[in-house]
């Protein structure tokens, strides 16, 4: 019997977007080996003929232009989670820092079947479900992750050790039945901890907040649209549809400084900074940090009854008419 753990998680930015990349793929730290939820069409229901049983003529399955959703969880690592930011704004590592940017201007990015070129992870990726047994492994082309979430408990929690949900889909026909791809490369031990952020710990304005934990989401929705090819594959990929949304929560103690966030709560003022990193000059932070430069608006606070009384600190950031909206260094 095959061990569970032994069933692994890889991806690989593509060079040709919609065809599978399996050279020297990426494992991921994941909690726990995965299936695609995919919506299928399968009708069997009773048609026309004799007695009052559906017919095997009457079945009809079919999976060509249909929606696959992997959603991984796992430890982030300095290695993979880049990548999956990458992916997840579909724009580049920027510079002073070096962080992951969502520009005030962000428009949808366009991915035709076929292109080529792919430098970096802005574009398709493939994944690999890796099985111990012989030629059982799935292996997944066209990929985009289209919601990731960031998120650490408190330092009692593994030391605030950060973790990682991806959500990746594809309207690609997957490969099933498939040999493990070789010469897979191991991830690293190199983690991310929420006790990076030793010089700023400003959170909508209050500064020098006391934080047991957070959880940053981007949530880029997109349309894979069209269909050609004899499995259906999607013609065109299109990121940001309608609204590339970045929201946080951060739990924050309850403190005359904190009480501010309260005292904001509702008056529409979207001004807001919040800034965690270990350096009091966001341009030379490193390591792990976040940004929300200057539009965050609270969504809403809520009470969280811990030890102490600590607040829940939602907030949507939103873009000004220059500049970034958030920036990320991972």
């Amino acid at each position: 019997m095959a061990n569970p753990k032994a069933y692994q998680v890889a991806l690989q930015k593509e060079t040709v977007a919609g065809t599978f990349n399996g050279t020297t793929m990426q494992l991921y730290n994941a909690d726990s080996y995965i299936l695609p939820d995919s919506e299928i069409v399968i009708m069997n229901d009773l048609r026309q003929g004799v007695g009052s049983i559906a017919k095997t003529v009457d079945n009809f399955e079919c999976q060509k232009g249909v929606l696959k959703t992997y959603v991984i969880n796992g430890i982030a690592d300095t290695t993979t989670l880049p990548f999956l930011l990458e992916n997840a704004l579909s724009i580049a590592i920027s510079t002073s820092p070096a962080s992951f940017d969502a520009p005030f201007n962000y428009t949808s990015p366009s991915i035709d079947h076929g292109d080529t070129g792919h430098a970096n992870w802005t574009k398709t990726f493939s994944l690999a479900l890796a099985s111990p047994l012989s030629n059982t492994s799935i292996l997944q082309p066209g990929c985009i992750c289209t919601n990731l979430v960031i998120s650490a408990g408190g330092i009692g929690e593994e030391n605030a050790r950060v973790k990682f949900s991806a959500t990746i889909q594809s309207r690609y026909i997957e490969t099933r039945n498939s040999a493990i791809p070789t010469s897979m490369a191991a991830y690293t031990n190199a983690f991310y901890y929420a006790s990076q952020f030793t010089a700023k710990k400003t959170v909508a304005d209050a500064a020098d907040s006391i934080i047991d934990g957070f959880s940053f989401t981007i949530d880029n929705p997109t349309a894979f649209n069209g269909f050609q090819g004899a499995s259906g594959d999607p013609e065109n990929i299109e990121r940001g549809v309608n609204e590339l949304v970045i929201t946080s929560t951060i739990t924050v103690k309850h403190t005359t400084a904190t009480d501010v966030i309260i005292q904001q709560y509702g008056d529409q003022d979207s001004g807001k900074i919040t800034e965690l990193s270990n350096n009091a000059t966001w341009a030379s932070a490193t390591g792990f940090g976040f940004r929300g430069v200057d539009g965050a608006v609270i969504s809403e606070p809520a009470v969280n009854e811990k030890s102490s009384m600590y607040l829940d600190i939602e907030q949507k950031y939103l873009a000004n008419t220059s500049g970034d909206a958030i920036q990320i260094i991972a």
